[in-house]
């Protein structure tokens, strides 16, 4: 494997470590999650930026039958926030007033969520106004009409019209133009053909990707000095200096 490939699989490796040290995942993803009742009339929940169904199943026959509506049924906010509007989520709370339902019954798989999972959905445009092309849903090569300013590069995902995809190497930044290798329709989106399209990229928290740098780089550096140290096959967790970083970031949920 080149240094190039087994750099990024010890990047991606470390983000996945500090998703878990931090009990939350900093990618956004299109996903359907199910969460048990408790009882009460609010039920804490992983990150959730916006959710474009809510539903109930209170006879645990496997169907979600009664459809809930935001702001009439329930409210959600983020906890302990000093904005409790602001994104991502954390909690939903029923609405006594207006909703259909006071409590959540405190039953297995109750609620079914189906919406955008995860901290944020930050992007950035990458200067220039780079565009890309896949011929078809199953193409898994991306052609830019060039590199941006700051330039695409492997490890990034992108966004083209409503599809996700992950970069996983290409001719690349100093190159102009290019031509990329990309892992199509990931984190819960759909691939699709896209011509000349607008490209933008995810971005993530400033202690996310310092953290994530920071322990790559030490395990790199001792993979370097020492043939034998295999990275990730070695790899016990996170170093403190990296955990005071994400310290801030952490959050047990409980569900």
């Amino acid at each position: 494997m080149s240094d190039e490939g087994e750099i990024l699989r010890v990047l991606e490796a470390i983000a996945r470590a500090a998703d878990d040290f931090c009990e939350r995942r900093f990618y956004v993803e299109t996903a359907t999650r199910v969460y048990n009742g408790n009882g009460r009339d609010r039920l804490r929940i992983p990150p959730l930026i916006s959710a474009s169904s809510v539903k109930l199943d209170e006879d645990t026959d496997g169907t979600f039958e009664l459809t809930l509506t935001e702001n009439t049924d329930f409210w959600l906010e983020r906890e302990g926030y000093q904005d409790p509007q602001a994104t991502p989520s954390t909690i939903i709370i029923l609405n006594p007033y207006q909703g259909s339902r006071t409590t959540f019954l405190n039953r297995p798989k109750l609620i079914e969520i189906i919406g955008e999972h995860g901290w944020s959905n930050d992007t950035e445009t990458l200067g220039g106004g780079v565009t890309a092309t896949l011929a078809d849903a199953t193409a898994t090569k991306m052609t830019t009409n060039k590199a941006g300013n700051p330039p695409l590069g492997p490890g990034d995902t992108v966004l083209v019209e409503s599809e996700r995809l992950f970069i996983e190497g290409g001719e690349g930044a100093s190159k102009g133009a290019s031509n990329w290798k990309a892992v199509r329709g990931v984190n819960g989106s759909t691939a699709a053909a896209h011509t000349d399209k607008s490209l933008i990229r995810y971005t993530y928290p400033a202690q996310v990707v310092e953290a994530v740098l920071l322990q790559a780089s030490a395990l790199w550096k001792r993979r370097q000095s020492d043939p034998g140290f295999w990275t990730i096959e070695q790899f016990k967790g996170l170093d403190p200096d990296v955990q005071r970083l994400l310290n801030p970031l952490r959050e047990f949920v409980v569900v």
